[in-house]
């Protein structure tokens, strides 16, 4: 289109347009439909503006420029995972937003941006790849508890990946990667994680 990426809302039964929103890039739904994360460039450099936006009122919650992008948005949507941008060196860390207000809550390990950000069904952990060196180098998948920070670490091998995804049990973890291999990893009760 001539004015950039469209978002656009449809209501599923009547298939009416419910909302347009121009020049956006990236955008997260929480699981029960609620709540829209959205994202554009914000000027220069790899800083973007995000916007938590209320479906049912059109009401936005709240706006803010940040450096990256966002990578996933928790079930019960009150946490936002923001991953870093294209930056070298690869040092930024995932942050773990507040979807009430935006604020921070807390910083993770150092990221690759690659939109592979997974939170587990019950909201306690979340997986994404850690940096490995170059880009694109990362070997190590962490799973960190979103409460405590506390990590653990898999060896995923030698191809980046590419989507993470837990199981709707929260047992399992499906890792792909991006040559089209698929590993699946047991994921230990929290408590002994």
């Amino acid at each position: 289109l001539s004015n950039g990426p469209v978002i656009q809302s449809w209501d599923a039964a009547s298939g009416r347009e419910l909302e347009r929103f121009n020049g956006y890039t990236d955008f997260l739904l929480t699981t029960d439909g609620k709540i829209l994360v959205w994202s554009h460039p914000a000027g220069t450099g790899s800083s973007y503006t995000l916007t938590l936006l209320e479906l049912a009122t059109g009401r936005e919650w709240w706006t803010r420029t940040k450096f990256g992008q966002p990578a996933a948005i928790s079930h019960d949507g009150k946490t936002i995972a923001w991953e870093p941008g294209w930056s070298e060196p690869l040092s930024d860390p995932l942050t773990l937003l507040d979807a009430t207000n935006g604020s921070d809550l807390r910083d993770l390990g150092r990221f690759q941006p690659s939109s592979a950000v997974s939170f587990s069904p019950d909201d306690t952990l979340i997986a994404a790849p850690q940096v490995g060196g170059a880009l694109f180098a990362a070997r190590q998948l962490m799973l960190y508890n979103v409460q405590t920070g506390q990590a653990t670490s898999l060896e995923i091998g030698s191809s980046f990946p590419s989507a993470i995804a837990f199981s709707p049990d929260g047992r399992w973890l499906a890792v792909g990667d991006m040559n089209g291999s698929v590993q699946l990893w047991g994921i230990q009760p929290q408590e002994d994680f």
